[in-house]
């Protein structure tokens, strides 16, 4: 989702209500660890200026979501430069 006018903090928090609602379904996924279906997701803020394209926002976004799945999945990772 891109969500123009929003805090870091707020799509932290809208974040993790996505994920616990899907969690709370408790829908089956015998393929998951978890035995359930999960959601893990990357977030990505800025401020005008911080990235030099959009598409670099979005490879932010897409590096803290490959870091969530790397960490175990079912959770939400904030996109930090190295």
């Amino acid at each position: 989702m891109v969500l123009p006018n929003m805090s870091q903090e707020s799509a932290v928090r809208l974040a993790e209500s996505i994920r616990e609602s899907v969690g709370e379904m408790a829908l089956p996924h015998s393929a998951s660890e978890h035995a359930r279906v999960t959601v893990s997701i990357g977030v990505a803020s800025c401020a005008p200026g911080d990235f030099a394209e959009v598409s670099a926002l979005l490879k932010a976004a897409d590096e803290a979501l490959y870091r969530a799945k790397s960490e175990g999945r079912n959770r939400v990772v904030v996109y930090r430069p190295v």
